[in-house]
């Protein structure tokens, strides 16, 4: 065997075509075209490879698959590569290090799940996922609380004098109505298969997006109660 068919019979075990080998373009499906790509792309071996929207032009189930095997490919054969998507959790779940570029600046930078728990601008809070806004009036913030529609709830002493604050849908706790949680109305709800999406009325506040285990019994109409803990609570006027 040739040095050059022993690297395309690796290429074709690394990106799954066995047995398409002689296969032309045209009936190839969607997704084995993208490998044949990739696996040109990492032949020569670079040492940084640039991927503009590699997926993007892929069904969202077929991404998954393609996402995952990607990133196992570059760490298989140590490559760099430079991700660029638009798809927040394509970022997520393939890169080491991410960098958050906002009107071509970069906004921060570091693993993914720093930047999703940790945001220093309220772009990049907000670009990684869903976030509800809480608003604090005047008195709000003189009294040290965040209303949330009956409950008086302590603010975070780093976030006293911030007139909107940020909380993620997973991160809003429901329960029964009991002392110490708000009281919500389900005004929506949305089942999602591996989650339910709630969207909840309370007073003081705009409507709240919840999202929570797909076996939640709590239906629209639903009187519930609510809470959030002060640690999940995000900024919105610049760096936590």
């Amino acid at each position: 065997m040739t040095p050059r068919k022993k690297v395309v019979g690796q290429l074709i075990d690394l990106v799954r075509l066995n047995g398409l080998e002689h296969k032309r373009p045209a009936e190839l499906s969607g997704g084995q075209r993208q490998r044949v790509a990739l696996a040109r792309a990492v032949a020569v071996r670079p040492r940084v490879l640039l991927l503009d929207e590699p997926l993007a032009a892929l069904d969202a189930k077929l991404k998954e698959t393609l996402r995952d095997e990607l990133a196992d490919l570059l760490r298989q054969l140590s490559i760099t590569a430079i991700h660029v998507t638009h798809d927040q959790h394509e970022a997520l779940a393939i890169a080491d290090r991410l960098a958050v570029m906002h009107a071509g600046n970069i906004m921060q930078v570091g693993r993914g799940e720093d930047l999703y728990r940790r945001p220093e601008h309220p772009f990049v809070a907000e670009f990684l996922g869903r976030v509800n806004r809480l608003e604090r009036d005047e008195q709000a913030r003189q009294n040290g609380i965040i209303q949330l529609g009956d409950l008086a709830m302590p603010c975070p002493a780093a976030l006293k004098n911030s007139a909107r604050l940020l909380v993620r849908p997973e991160d809003i706790e429901l329960g029964a109505v009991a002392d110490g949680w708000a009281t919500a109305e389900v005004a929506h709800r949305s089942f999602l298969g591996e989650r339910i999406q709630l969207r909840l009325n309370l007073a003081h506040q705009p409507p709240l997006m919840a999202e929570v285990s797909n076996q939640c019994a709590f239906r629209t109409g639903d009187r519930i109660g609510l809470r959030i803990h002060p640690d999940r609570l995000l900024n919105s006027e610049g760096a936590v």
